[in-house]
């Protein structure tokens, strides 16, 4: 089983999205997935789907067992291969739990998510991927994420804000944590890189923050966004706030000639060729 975490120096980065398209991708391609919500401070998975188990934060603590926390989602989705989803609690009180967690129960977590890696892997589950969607920023859950996963894939926004951010915190996690890191620009404007040349300038102006800093790190390329994919966000948020249920579009599902479907298509050779 060959392991992914999905990394970010902030939140709204885009990582679930790109995390959940990507596992729901591999599924499609007939490989048996597992993605995990590690983001125990700003839960967002289970708005794109309504999860029907026990939260991941209950197993991880040692109070329920792994099968009450995993939901296969494949048939839902017509997929050919297993796509199984595990939910990190998003109300405030488990939020305020996780901050509050001691050394101890840390370590716990981290005991109990190495557990879950290695049942995965065998039967009933036989998964060939295991993608965690990790907390951002440096805290021990992206510690602990990073310590199961073969390949990190750090999400970043054009901005100073984030590239001198993320530098900086790669740097500092890899100088101990010798993982092997991947990068990719998300929410690029569709202008920006809409040739190579301009794609190929991106990427060696992005790579000049972090092959100074980090040692072994790759990038990917960028991801664009569009008024469409703009306007698509912002229409599911509204029917939400007029009292529906929310709703996230999985865009490799329902829009896959998007050119945000067609990019993850493309990364998805790049990072595995990392993984092997």
């Amino acid at each position: 089983m060959r392991s992914i975490a999905f990394l970010s120096h902030k939140g709204g980065v885009g990582k679930t999205s790109i995390a959940l398209n990507t596992a729901v991708l591999l599924s499609a391609q007939g490989k048996n997935v597992c993605l995990i919500d590690h983001d125990f401070f700003g839960p967002s998975l289970s708005t794109f789907i309504k999860p029907q188990v026990k939260w991941l934060n209950e197993y991880l603590l040692g109070e329920v067992k792994i099968e009450n926390v995993l939901q296969d989602l494949s048939h839902d989705w017509n997929l050919p291969a297993k796509l199984i989803i595990g939910f990190a609690n998003p109300t405030s009180e488990a939020v305020q739990e996780i901050i509050r967690i001691d050394q101890k129960s840390s370590i716990k977590m981290l005991q109990n998510l190495v557990k879950l890696k290695k049942t995965l892997e065998m039967k009933p589950y036989n998964m060939d991927y295991f993608i965690i969607d990790s907390s951002p920023g440096t805290g021990y859950t992206t510690v602990n994420a990073m310590l199961v996963t073969d390949v990190n894939i750090f999400l970043v926004k054009v901005s100073n804000a984030d590239i001198i951010g993320s530098s900086e915190m790669i740097a500092g996690l890899t100088k101990q944590l010798k993982n092997k890191v991947l990068l990719i620009a998300n929410q690029v404007p569709f202008d920006s890189i809409d040739t190579k040349e301009k794609q190929d300038e991106l990427g060696s102006l992005i790579m000049k923050n972090f092959v100074e800093k980090i040692e072994d790190i790759h990038y990917i390329g960028a991801i664009p966004t569009d008024g469409e994919l703009q306007l698509a966000e912002f229409s599911t948020a509204l029917e939400t706030l007029r009292g529906n249920p929310p709703k996230r579009i999985i865009h490799v599902l329902e829009r896959p000639q998007h050119v945000f479907s067609q990019t993850i298509r493309i990364f998805l050779p790049k990072i595995l060729d990392q993984i092997t």
